[in-house]
């Protein structure tokens, strides 16, 4: 009699199996099919502005249970953007300047000794570069299911406004929630009216000082 035998499928082919239905789901997750392509022939949004001069914005940093307060300046020149965060009696907190060229690494050119840990000074700078960079032109453009429009970018999302304006940027964590990195509000002008940075136990907001 003829004995029925058990094909054993080898544990790397599971593993591949399992991993390509992750990534597959995390490619996908939440969007419908009404929208998915490149940038290369529309207009990508922009955080500043091209004819965005500079802004001063009310501040308020808050850092493992500490606070400090003041106003931070943003004020783009040819070619950089420079940020200076200062309390409102003048005394400095940081001095950050930012190449409109991606390629190009921001600089420090003042941190206050407090604050002058590499975490900090990396989430610092990493932070105010999403504000002066586009998206790259090949990033996908989709629609979620609730007429919401996302720029994939990487593991980097942009959440867009009915008008075309980024107002929330988030970091991709596949099955887990996706990390929101900045939150943004503007009245559509050539700047934001409010800038939140939210890490839970490190946070600083960014509320303009209209004239």
């Amino acid at each position: 009699m003829k004995s029925n035998s058990v094909k054993i499928i080898p544990s790397k082919i599971i593993a591949l199996l399992i991993l390509s239905i992750i990534i597959s789901s995390c490619s996908n997750k939440n969007y419908s099919s009404i929208s998915n392509s490149d940038l290369s022939n529309i207009k990508v949004p922009v955080v500043f502005a091209s004819d965005f001069v500079k802004a001063l914005y009310k501040t308020r940093i808050q850092i493992y249970g500490n606070e400090l307060t003041g106003v931070t300046l943003i004020k783009k020149t040819d070619s950089t953007y420079r940020v200076v965060s200062m309390s409102e009696m003048g005394l400095k907190y940081f001095d950050f300047e930012f190449s409109d060229n991606s390629n190009r690494e921001p600089k420090v050119h003042y941190i206050m000794k407090p604050l002058d840990k590499k975490l900090l000074v990396n989430m610092f700078l990493r932070d105010f570069d999403f504000l002066f960079h586009s998206p790259r032109p090949k990033a996908t453009i989709k629609s979620k299911s609730d007429n919401i429009t996302e720029i994939i970018d990487g593991k980097i999302i942009y959440r867009l406004t009915n008008e075309g304006v980024i107002s929330h940027i988030s970091k991709s964590r596949c099955l887990l929630k996706d990390k929101e990195l900045v939150n943004l509000s503007t009245n559509y002008k050539s700047n934001p009216d409010s800038i939140l940075f939210d890490h839970g136990k490190v946070n600083y907001q960014l509320i303009e000082i209209t004239k």
